[in-house]
């Protein structure tokens, strides 16, 4: 079975009114980032739509992080969840509840800077995110699951630092952005934990702040 990992997706194609990308991609490329862009622009748009929240140009950047940060935590939490229920490997698990941890207070962070602009936020992963937990949770038993779940982790947080980049590139509030700027040494941290499809329970905490990072 082919896996298929993915994180917080990035939309692509708006523009804002002052010529910045309102929301892409920051450096890193693939050739499947075109299905994800796709993928991104349909969800944020059926978000827009279905809660009725209408996104002004200038904070078009700043909303979309913050719903895809959800997305992406609300993710995060389901793969640690799943690792905890499938896998036998003490590495793959120890990583499994630090994502559950931390993703959970990145998660909290999101809901508040969200309710205090009153941004609605999706309630569950985008459906390419599901998918991907459900091809990872299929292998569940197999040789294979414990190397997929940690290639999906990498590809996730692979994203996530994209989705973090650019909104300190591009966005506009400066709450939000220092948040995001907040969250990076912590997604950096599970990403040295999962890179290469190799699980390492523990990575050198001195760029991880207080409070995080592997106990």
């Amino acid at each position: 079975m082919r896996i298929l990992p993915n994180g917080p997706t990035i939309g692509g194609g708006a523009t804002r009114t002052d010529g910045a990308p309102a929301y892409l991609p920051h450096r890193r490329t693939h050739m499947k980032r075109t299905r994800l862009v796709a993928v991104a622009v349909t969800t944020l748009a059926v978000v827009g739509t279905s809660t009725g929240t209408a996104l002004a140009d200038d904070t078009a950047t700043d909303a979309g992080y913050l719903q895809q940060s959800r997305q992406g935590n609300l993710t995060e939490i389901l793969a640690g969840e799943d690792a905890l229920a499938n896998s036998g490997d003490e590495c793959v698990r120890h990583v499994g509840e630090v994502l559950i941890r931390d993703h959970t207070l990145l998660d909290a962070d999101v809901t508040a800077l969200a309710d205090a602009r009153g941004v609605d936020l999706p309630d569950a992963p985008s459906p390419e995110q599901q998918r991907t937990l459900e091809e990872v949770s299929a292998l569940a038993g197999t040789a294979e699951y414990e190397t997929a779940w940690l290639l999906a982790q990498e590809e996730a947080h692979l994203d996530t630092l994209d989705l973090i980049d650019t909104q300190v590139e591009y966005g506009t509030d400066e709450e939000i952005t220092a948040a995001a700027l907040s969250a990076r040494p912590i997604v950096e941290m599970h990403l040295e934990m999962v890179r290469g499809g190799v699980c390492r329970a523990e990575v050198d905490p001195a760029s991880v702040p207080a409070g995080f990072g592997p106990r």
